[in-house]
């Protein structure tokens, strides 16, 4: 399969689309070859995606950019981390946590690699969260979470 760079511009219109829903302002979205992991948040507010990420279905794009888009609030996995991901994208906890990809040479990838930083246009409006389960979550604490050491 090959990905376009409408594919692509398509991602980053989806992770905008999340951050305003969420209300999350990331200080910029890039697309780029990662071979290890989906997605990262920097502790500058960048959030990086894999460029084959784009070639995955909606769900396998929410699940990661919502995981990423919620470190700009919450720095570890904790419990309110985990409750926000279910409220906001509830069969995040079905989801295959290895790393398919599509049928993408590297090389393919490699020429793919683009930071997109013009955000123009509205994606696709995605289905709300139940009421009850938003109410939960903002009854939470805003005290940083301390998970100890395994």
């Amino acid at each position: 399969m090959t990905i376009l760079s409408g594919d692509i511009a398509r991602l980053r219109l989806r992770t905008l689309m999340w951050a305003e829903r969420l209300s999350l302002r990331p200080r910029a979205v890039r697309v780029q070859a990662m071979r290890r992991k989906w997605g990262s948040c920097s502790t500058s507010g960048t959030i990086t995606l894999a460029t084959d990420l784009a070639a995955c279905d909606r769900g396998v794009q929410d699940i990661v950019i919502v995981h990423e888009l919620l470190h700009l609030r919450i720095r570890n996995h904790g419990r309110r981390f985990r409750a926000l991901m279910t409220v906001h994208v509830p069969h995040w906890r079905d989801a295959d946590e290895s790393r398919h990809v599509a049928d993408v040479a590297p090389e393919e990838i490699e020429q793919l690699a683009v930071v997109l930083d013009s955000p123009e246009a509205i994606a696709e409006p995605v289905a709300e969260a139940p009421a009850e389960a938003e109410a939960a979550v903002e009854t939470e604490t805003a005290e940083p979470e301390v998970e100890p050491e395994a």
